[in-house]
């Protein structure tokens, strides 16, 4: 039987008979996260988190499950928030539901799951982010990350963060320089790094655990090819013996075929620059 519709509060027209939830101030130490919560957050992105909180507070309650006792949605915020209190008990709002442990874990993916919260429409995202009165990292971006959803010129990126975004394109360069003993051409000058982009954040850092690296999204090309080549992966050409572990003084670069990623979603997109 399907519930009965409410009357809104404005005294209009009925609710639709969809919310599940109630309100109810509770306190942090009572809210036991999931632990079979699959979501999962780098330091990077825990950083842009307690900025968008920093900045914009608390506009969406975490969710508990009065039945088990389990936060069902809202980890990461709710680590966040115990970061930017610096560890003490708080007082907030939360959603509270009643449902059993199976609907549970269903709502919990369901919350977090990209596959039903579609993508962007590139057009109208840069077209947001292009004015000049928002604050990239206020919606939870860097320039970086722009610049790789638009393209080496993004409108989107201000003037600010476009010369940040340089600055670090630079420093790349000049280690680049050092490395190789000889002068980058010029011609040529944003054609020595790959991106790569896994299906999931813990595949990322799979990958980086694997080969020895530390949580950083710009590697060493050469470091890369050594530890595969240690790994016993076939590859086409060799890393240069004389390698000193820093990765300095490299003989030889490692060249990547061009990939076609105009028909890839912006989630999902690897560019090769």
């Amino acid at each position: 039987m399907q519930p009965s519709a409410a009357m809104s509060p404005s005294g209009g027209n009925p609710a639709l008979p969809f919310d599940n939830y109630t309100i109810a101030t509770m306190q942090r130490r009572e809210l036991v996260a999931a632990d079979y919560n699959p979501r999962i957050i780098n330091e990077q992105e825990k950083k842009r988190l307690r900025g968008v909180l920093k900045k914009h507070k608390m506009v969406m309650p975490p969710v508990w499950n009065r039945r088990t006792g389990r936060v069902v949605g809202g980890h990461q915020r709710l680590e966040a928030l115990d970061v930017l209190n610096g560890g003490a008990d708080f007082a907030l709002q939360v959603a509270v539901i009643d449902v059993d442990e199976t609907t549970e874990k269903e709502i919990n993916v369901a919350l977090n799951n990209p596959q039903a919260q579609g993508d962007w429409d590139i057009g109208k995202l840069e077209s947001l982010l292009s004015d000049k009165t928002i604050d990239l990292t206020g919606a939870g971006f860097d320039a970086a990350d722009v610049y790789q959803l638009f393209g080496d010129a993004p409108a989107a990126v201000q003037d600010d963060q476009l010369e940040e975004l340089a600055e670090r394109m630079r420093t790349l360069r000049e280690t680049y320089r050092l490395n190789r003993g000889r002068d980058v051409d010029g011609s040529k000058s944003d054609d020595f790094y790959l991106v790569l982009v896994f299906v999931s954040p813990k595949e990322r850092m799979e990958f980086l655990q694997a080969m020895g690296f530390e949580d950083n999204r710009y590697q060493n090309g050469l470091l890369l090819l050594e530890a595969m080549q240690r790994a016993g992966v076939p590859m086409p050409i060799t890393a240069p013996s004389d390698t000193p572990a820093n990765g300095q003084g490299p003989k030889t670069t490692a060249a990547a075929p061009p990939v076609d990623s105009s028909t890839a979603p912006a989630s999902q997109r690897t560019a090769e620059k």
